[in-house]
């Protein structure tokens, strides 16, 4: 992990809406969903109202190498 340290989560409601990995790396909020066929999703409403300012990435067959390597 080269010294680089993460809080790491995942966060679904009751309803089953979710987001599969979240990193937490100081003050900033990352999330993923993973899809291996998909070339594009729509993130929860709820986690958007949420984490304004998170960044979410799909993460399916074409960038998964990229997000392996970071």
């Amino acid at each position: 992990n080269h010294d680089r340290f993460k809080n790491i989560y995942f966060w679904r409601t009751h309803l089953k809406q979710e987001i599969d990995y979240i990193e937490e790396k100081g003050e900033k909020i990352f999330g993923y969903e993973f899809k291996w066929n998909k070339k594009n999703f729509k993130v929860p409403k709820k986690f958007v109202q949420s984490y304004p300012n998170c960044v979410v990435k799909l993460i399916n067959r074409f960038n998964y190498l990229e997000f392996l390597k970071n």
